[in-house]
């Protein structure tokens, strides 16, 4: 999932409050982009189909992402990719 923050400095506390409440997967904010976060997670054998694992998993996030932002300006969010999307190992190894 890619979400657009509308301040850069709250960008970087969402990502590291998403690390925490993700148990380390990563959350990171990308240098050429400081307002945009990148929250990964890495398949399993076990996930459901698609549809199911987008309930599943995001139902917690997306409370979460909406208690976070609240009515500050400043953490305005603005989800841009959502769902299951293919990353190389050599990527991924990078991100985290």
């Amino acid at each position: 999932m890619r979400l657009r923050v509308a301040d850069g400095e709250a960008a970087r506390r969402l990502a590291t409050a998403l690390t925490d409440m993700l148990d380390g997967q990563p959350a990171v904010v990308r240098e050429d982009e400081p307002q945009t976060v990148a929250v990964v997670w890495g398949e399993s054998e076990t996930e459901p189909d698609d549809e199911e694992w987008d309930e599943q998993a995001h139902a917690d996030l997306v409370f979460y992402l909406r208690a976070w932002s609240a009515d500050d300006p400043r953490r305005e969010l603005t989800i841009l990719d959502r769902g299951l999307v293919e990353i190389s190992e050599r990527t991924l190894r990078r991100a985290s």
